[in-house]
């Protein structure tokens, strides 16, 4: 057969980082500072919201510092960013109002006066250490070696404000939906990076919504859909609306870092009608009896070779561009390949991230397990499957 080309305990308080429509917002646990070093790396990098209603201040803040760094130089740029942070917020304040009698304008004035003075006399004081010790003429390393044993009694103090220390947190640092999501199909996030989680544990959910007039995705009404699990089966009832991801990574040790979810950049499709690989699914409707195995071999036509002016103009230009498009085709051959009801799969031309995102979470939820060999400076490859 061939491609057919038709231990922090996080409070319950969260935040979430929007960003547009259709980008990934993260869900921030209130009053946890999160410090990450990757091994390799020289760098620190310091994330936390912080929520202060009474300075008008509600930010994400985020620095990268550099291990060798003293932390009373970091703690200083915290405690500058913040004060700018403040200074503008006061800045923004002034607002035309309309016109006031004399008397009236008089005690507004007054009460203005009052309460400006009062938040530019707000002194930024920014320290790191325990109930006890507060530490200074060390470096970024040298704290992040102090994070290895205990660092329950670790706390980050920004205007007042005691945030609990998340070290090397489980975290998502990159989530992508298809662009093409069709009804009767299965869906998987088309990338997804985690940073000290495993996807064995982390935890996952699919939404649906339709898009209200305003076009506003925060605005969308979600109604939770599917079992949990990382692949998700689009019914015919999802056609029109958007699908709502959300992941929240874990650590074989339960650890569990900031949510994370993104909204499909498109509304769910309706399928392309039969399609020929279902007529020849009639031949395969049941599991061969014990002591027989069905073997399917198969050429998946890696993107490396469909996405190129010279498949789509001279080998595949009878084919519209959308059906060459890996989004589109892997939905295609991943429920061809399910109906064969095989016990072993061979399958050629396997796009790595095709294996890793695709196959993998849904060939597993199957029963089946796979194994994949890359050829040599090219990203794509062979991979085997048996039940």
């Amino acid at each position: 057969l061939t491609t057919a080309v038709t231990t922090v305990h996080h409070p319950v308080s969260f935040f979430f980082r929007y960003g547009s429509n259709f980008t990934r917002k993260q869900r921030f646990a209130m009053r946890t500072a999160y410090f990450k070093q990757l091994p390799g790396e020289e760098q620190c990098q310091i994330s936390f919201h912080l929520l202060l209603e009474s300075l008008k201040i509600d930010k994400v803040f985020n620095f990268n510092r550099n291990l060798t760094e003293p932390i009373d130089s970091s703690l200083e740029r915290i405690r500058a960013n913040v004060e700018k942070e403040l200074q503008k917020k006061n800045k923004r304040k002034k607002i035309k109002k309309p016109a006031q009698t004399t008397e009236e304008s008089v005690q507004v004035a007054a009460t203005t006066n009052t309460t400006n003075q009062s938040e530019q006399d707000v002194s930024v004081e920014v320290s790191l250490g325990t109930t006890v010790e507060k530490f200074s003429n060390i470096t970024i390393a040298d704290l992040l070696a102090r994070f290895d044993g205990d660092a329950s009694d670790l706390r980050l103090t920004v205007l007042g404000t005691d945030f609990a220390i998340a070290y090397n947190s489980p975290e998502v640092i990159a989530v992508k939906l298809p662009s093409s999501i069709l009804a009767d199909f299965y869906i998987t996030p088309s990338r997804l990076e985690l940073h000290f989680a495993t996807r064995e544990c982390s935890e996952y959910g699919w939404y649906r919504g339709k898009m209200p007039v305003s076009g506003n995705a925060q605005q969308i009404h979600w109604e939770r859909v599917g079992n949990g699990e990382l692949s998700y089966l689009v019914k015919k009832g999802d056609v029109g609306h958007h699908l709502k991801f959300c992941c929240t990574p874990k650590d074989a040790t339960g650890r569990t870092g900031p949510m994370v979810e993104i909204v499909s950049p498109q509304p769910v499709q309706a399928g392309p009608g039969q399609c020929p690989f279902e007529v020849r699914h009639l031949f395969t409707q049941h599991k061969l009896k014990e002591g027989q195995f069905r073997v399917v071999s198969y050429n998946l036509l890696a993107e490396l070779y469909s996405d190129s002016d010279y498949s789509r103009t001279v080998l595949f230009g009878y084919t519209p561009p959308y059906a060459l498009e890996i989004d589109y085709r892997k939905q295609l051959f991943v429920k061809e390949l399910l109906g064969y009801r095989a016990d072993i799969l061979c399958l050629q031309e396997v796009d790595t991230k095709v294996f890793s995102f695709d196959l993998v979470p849904i060939f597993r939820q199957k029963g089946l397990i796979g194994h994949y060999k890359a050829k040599r400076n090219v990203a794509e490859g062979v991979s085997k499957w048996m039940v």
